[in-house]
């Protein structure tokens, strides 16, 4: 019973509310950490029994994760030469860089829309980064929308934000007047693996998913000038 309740707690941990959480658990009933965790130096696959014994020796462990392109866990690592008990901050210096391409991604909209970068190329991807619907500032998004209205280009451009925010939330509070933004919930791994560390942040992906520009905080974004 007890390794249950462990499970269950450290499952039901809402890594949301963190920005640094770079090796926390999912909060997601389908990432089982007992069905994904793996010995880093080894590569063998970890039994409850042997999770156990580490849960008990470390009780505040955290396992770093291996996230795919849908913002899902691959997999759980545990390195014994290296145990975590604390979130480590995020290194901005480890994102992709302009110029180089972006990863795969396949996102689903709160619309049930599924959105694969890999049939985006041929046209410009706007990814913004955000948080919570509370903490946005919507008068920004406007903005950006209404210039986005205003491009001549703007059928080759395909706008996105991704919020760790869940869908009814989204819903309730997102109420943009032609809107050209494809809503994304529950992203939190997503702003991991793309080491997303500050709200917003937003980038330009150009035609062949290459990382054109980034904007962080209360950068000015002018779409036309880019263009």
């Amino acid at each position: 019973m007890k390794i249950l309740f462990i499970l269950t707690f450290l499952i039901s941990v809402n890594v949301s509310l963190s920005q640094n959480n770079k090796n926390v658990l999912s909060t997601k009933s389908s990432d089982r950490i007992d069905d994904k965790l793996y010995n880093k130096q080894t590569g063998e696959k970890i039994s409850i029994s042997q999770l156990k014994k580490i849960i008990d020796e470390n009780p505040e462990i955290r396992f770093e994760h291996v996230i795919n392109k849908y913002g899902k866990i691959d997999r759980f690592y545990y390195n014994p030469n290296n145990i975590l008990t604390e979130f480590p901050n995020r290194d901005k210096s480890q994102q992709i860089k302009e110029g180089q391409l972006f990863p795969e991604f396949v996102f689903k909209t709160i619309d049930n829309e599924i959105i694969d970068s890999e049939k985006q190329k041929g046209k410009w991807v706007l990814i913004r980064f955000e948080l919570f619907t509370r903490f946005m500032n919507k008068g920004s998004i406007e903005k950006l929308n209404n210039q986005i209205n205003k491009l001549e280009e703007s059928k080759d451009l395909i706008s996105i934000i991704c919020l760790a925010d869940n869908k009814q939330n989204i819903k309730n509070e997102m109420a943009l007047i032609n809107s050209n933004f494809k809503l994304v919930d529950g992203g939190g791994n997503f702003h991991e693996k793309f080491n997303i560390v500050g709200f917003p942040t937003t980038l330009l992906l150009d035609k062949q998913g290459r990382v054109y520009k980034y904007f962080y905080n209360r950068d000015e974004i002018v779409l036309e000038a880019l263009f």
